[in-house]
């Protein structure tokens, strides 16, 4: 019965590492290709410089712009990697903090409504739960997750577009945070994948310059790291909501 137990275990263990090793296989051959195309465009800007065929200061400031833009592409893309493979192996340094769940989101909502009213849509806030109720959270970190979800929100924005930051009781251990939004939405077949290293689908990669794709990967491994989850509710038909659990801590904690 114990060989049968230790065969399954290893077993086990084997598929994990398989997985493992597949994923960094595809997550190696997306990052060559997100590093491969910028690198190609700045070369090309560049020897055409060189050769002279850009030799007006207009087209030269133009020229120089389309490779800055690229070049900060690139160093997002580094630091993204960084950050995940950071994360990933528990090197990462968490400061934690007590805060109540609904100073959290009026906090979100206060540091970020300017940035989607500029983009011309809104930002609203909910919070259906006790101000007394307590997290333990990265402020920083946690932050970087509703940054990403809020950004991805306004990216994929219709013309009336609205976002509701929400807190809301799950059950008596757990807040079920919320960032809704009645964009575009996600294709139901694209759901399992958005936080997979380096996705490439429509909703969570838009202008490769700008976005490295690995925005939700990281959001899901801090909020992993905060004992929780995150989650694309499958039941709303209308735009994209993702749910993050946190923890509740209690006074005795």
């Amino acid at each position: 019965e114990m060989c049968i137990r230790d065969r399954h275990m290893v077993a086990q263990k084997t598929e994990q590492l398989r997985q493992s090793e597949e994923s960094r296989q595809r997550l190696l051959s997306n990052i060559s290709h997100d590093l491969r195309t910028p690198v190609s465009s700045v070369l090309g800007h560049v020897e055409l410089m060189l050769e002279g065929v850009v030799d007006s200061p207009e087209q030269q400031r133009t020229y120089l712009q389309r490779i800055r833009a690229k070049m900060l592409g690139l160093n997002r893309l580094m630091h993204d990697l960084f950050e995940l493979a950071n994360l990933e192996s528990a090197n990462a340094r968490f400061i934690w903090t007590d805060i109540t769940a609904t100073s959290w989101i009026d906090d979100v909502w206060q540091k970020y409504v300017s940035d989607v009213n500029n983009a011309g849509f809104r930002l609203e806030q909910q919070s259906n739960i006790s101000d007394t109720i307590t997290i333990r959270v990265d402020l920083d970190r946690l932050d970087q997750v509703f940054a990403n979800l809020i950004s991805n929100a306004i990216r994929f924005m219709g013309s009336d577009g609205k976002i509701i930051v929400s807190c809301e009781l799950a059950n008596p251990a757990q807040v079920l945070f919320k960032v809704a939004d009645n964009g575009s939405g996600i294709a139901p077949a694209d759901i399992p994948k958005v936080f997979d290293r380096l996705y490439r689908g429509s909703h969570s990669r838009g202008n490769s310059g700008e976005h490295s794709g690995l925005g939700l990967a990281i959001a899901k491994e801090i909020v992993e790291a905060h004992q929780g989850k995150i989650w694309i509710d499958e039941t709303v038909n209308c735009g994209c909501t993702l749910c993050v659990l946190i923890p509740i801590i209690t006074t005795d904690h």
